[in-house]
């Protein structure tokens, strides 16, 4: 009876060791974790990584340190625009984020062409008590002013004076980023009084062709978070484009304007920030030769917007093309 007894016991004992092991394997094969596998920062952000999970020391390091580093304690500092993983190694395997870093600003030409005085916008992150400095590297071709502020958008006043190329640089307070606009003043024809005819001019030949085929319009479009979560939605009712042609270059300046109306936010229907519309062109072999993404001014759900534009190209040579819009990120 005895015997009986101890064999009955022996047997529990091993159903329950057997029972009990998938869920302490279960629990062993989870092991540590990195806080976050990806991330997405502007230029000066910081963001500290953890592991979970994991005791005793932890080590860091930064594919590319020019555009993100990271201290001993997974501090992550965002520096240039660009794409970098930051590692973490921990019971001698390594744990991997990627990190995006983008800038604070968002200006769709950084290379332009101007035949008069005019305005150009540009959209920045602007964290709390944030502002921008503008100003020109030669003020007797092309002076600039920046204007009163719509949210993130800020329009840049351009005075022109002499023709020639200078740069206009922005730097802002959040973290001292600064960005170059080159800026190129070629008086019109009906501006500049004369009438050149010399051998590297075009001013007396027939402009040469430039078509752009447009998106059909109604079009319905998103931003996303970099989750891929919608952020905003919005229906573009109109698109047009104009171009002016410089001779000299045989190029054209071309500029994308857009009209639409807000449908979603994430952050409600009362909250008022910029839509962004992506774009891409393709030339007549199917290659892309330009991206790029218009800013509206900031508005609620409902609201509209009429002829935002940004700049195509400055320099796109005569041919025939394809613009297509894109969702953006």
């Amino acid at each position: 009876m005895r015997g009986s007894k101890k064999l009955l016991s022996i047997m529990l004992a091993l159903v329950l060791t057997v029972t009990m092991l998938p869920a302490i394997s279960a629990k062993a094969s989870y092991g540590p974790k990195i806080s976050k596998k990806k991330v997405t920062l502007y230029v000066g952000g910081t963001i500290k990584l953890k592991m979970k999970g994991a005791y005793g020391k932890v080590k860091w390091k930064s594919s590319n340190k020019k555009v993100a580093t990271v201290n001993s304690k997974g501090k992550v500092k965002a520096k240039k625009p660009g794409k970098a993983t930051i590692k973490a190694k921990v019971y001698g395997k390594w744990y991997s984020c990627k990190v995006k870093v983008k800038s604070v600003y968002h200006i769709s030409s950084k290379n332009i062409t101007v035949n008069g005085t005019r305005d150009i916008y540009i959209n920045f992150y602007k964290a709390s008590g944030s502002s921008i400095d503008v100003y020109s590297q030669d003020e007797n071709i092309v002076d600039a002013y920046d204007g009163v502020e719509n949210g993130t958008r800020v329009p840049i006043h351009l005075y022109c004076y002499n023709e020639g190329t200078t740069y206009i640089v922005i730097t802002n307070s959040y973290n001292n980023e600064k960005v170059k606009i080159k800026v190129t003043y070629k008086k019109s024809k009906s501006n500049s009084g004369s009438n050149n005819s010399g051998s590297n001019s075009y001013d007396d030949e027939k402009e040469p062709t430039l078509q752009i085929t447009l998106p059909s319009v109604p079009y319905e479009g998103a931003d996303h978070y970099s989750t891929g979560k919608i952020y905003k939605k919005y229906t573009i009712t109109n698109v047009r484009y104009e171009k002016d042609y410089y001779s000299s270059d045989n190029e054209f300046s071309v500029k994308l304007f857009v009209s639409g109306k807000k449908t979603y936010d994430a952050n409600g229907s009362n909250y008022s920030s910029s839509v962004p519309v992506g774009w891409k062109l393709y030339d007549s072999n199917g290659s892309v030769v330009e991206t790029g993404t218009v800013y509206s001014p900031d508005i609620a759900v409902g609201e509209s917007f009429t002829e935002a534009y940004g700049y195509i190209s400055t320099d796109l040579k005569p041919g025939y093309y394809n613009l297509v819009f894109i969702d953006t990120i």
